[in-house]
């Protein structure tokens, strides 16, 4: 227990030290993976709603018993849909776990969507929009195109550059965006 204030209080003194340097912060977003593997995550989602800011979660949302929490702190939400075929790197079900997540909280609260596009799923893309297409959630909802960032053991799932700029051209859609996540990691380890 002293352990999981200590933690949340050093969270708290983090965010009140940013707020400080920039007043003009509106939303704060919380992203995983699975942030409740992070046993303070709640936690830590109740100082932000304590500051009045926005919160926006991106989870997997695998665990349906903790969608009412999400319900009761975040302003938007965030569910990945990464392949139809369960072949992609979160797990085998992430099909029906995004259908699961996506019934429960659309209408409920903003939801966006999205896709991290790697080795295992760029050739899935265009089934995946034509999905989400039938599902009618364009109107209503962005889809968005993250870059894999290659990481420790996964460099095999990442895309080239050349790649990444013929899904861009491919998907320029409106409510679609794209994040080029490799810019910024190689921004943040120069």
């Amino acid at each position: 227990m002293f352990y999981t204030q200590t933690k949340r209080h050093f969270f708290k003194t983090l965010l009140a030290e940013a707020l400080e340097q920039n007043p003009a912060i509106t939303k704060v977003i919380i992203t995983g993976g699975n942030p409740e593997l992070n046993f303070n995550f709640f936690a830590i989602c109740e100082e932000v709603k304590k500051c009045n800011l926005r919160l926006k979660l991106h989870s997997n949302y695998y665990n349906c018993k903790t969608w009412k929490k999400y319900l009761e702190l975040a302003d938007e939400l965030s569910i990945p849909i990464d392949s139809l075929t369960g072949n992609d790197f979160r797990s085998s079900k992430s099909v029906k776990n995004f259908l699961s997540a996506l019934n429960f909280f659309l209408g409920k609260v903003t939801v966006q969507i999205h896709t991290v596009v790697s080795r295992r799923n760029i050739h899935e893309l265009q089934a995946i929009y034509t999905f989400l297409d039938n599902l009618d959630v364009f109107p209503r909802n962005s889809w968005k195109l993250f870059r894999f960032v290659a990481v420790k053991g996964l460099v095999a799932y990442s895309i080239s550059d050349n790649e990444w700029e013929q899904v861009i051209k491919k998907f320029t859609r409106e409510k679609v965006f794209f994040i080029d996540d490799v810019l910024h990691y190689k921004e943040l380890s120069e």
